[in-house]
């Protein structure tokens, strides 16, 4: 989205960003320094049904110890898309008047977040049994650390989970 949608501009629709995220076809989700943070931003939680919800990719990266305590974490802080924010009301209005409207509403998107997120867990956990020494292997990007042999588990845990949604 960031490269995508125009940043800090008062022009979001909501027609138009499910219609981008569903083009686009692919979401990247980096849990790994503060989900809760993350899952705190209204568009992060649209972001991340509507490319479930659209057929696409959603890959969700977090390192394997993040992984491991995502149970505890979603159990002591759970998704809650209805107390998420956003900077302007108005696009907090338009965000929540759309989950509203779908069906299941807040409950399903909720629910939807949380067991794609616990089942990459799963998955990248399953990865790091499989092969301990690719998973420890890094890669410099982006200015920080990918976890590439993580992270290429993901994306197919994903795009099976994606499409079975």
């Amino acid at each position: 989205d960031y490269t995508t949608l125009k940043q800090c501009q008062k022009d979001f629709q909501m027609p138009v960003v499910r219609k981008t995220i569903g083009t686009i076809g692919f979401t990247l989700a980096e849990l790994d320094n503060a989900p809760q943070q993350y899952f705190g931003r209204s568009f992060c939680m649209v972001e991340m049904f509507e490319t479930i919800n659209s057929g696409g990719t959603l890959c969700i990266y977090m390192n394997p110890l993040r992984a491991s305590n995502v149970d505890a974490e979603l159990e002591a802080q759970p998704i809650d898309a209805r107390a998420a924010t956003t900077r302007n009301e108005e696009d907090k209005r338009q965000i929540d008047g759309f989950i509203e409207a779908m069906e299941g509403g807040f409950e399903r998107l909720n629910a939807t977040i949380t067991r794609v997120v616990k089942e990459s867990a799963e998955a990248i956990l399953e990865k790091q049994k499989t092969h301990p020494k690719m998973v420890s292997m890094r890669k410099a990007a982006f200015g920080g650390f990918v976890n590439c042999v993580v992270w290429i588990a993901q994306l197919h845990a994903m795009q099976k989970i994606g499409r079975s949604i």
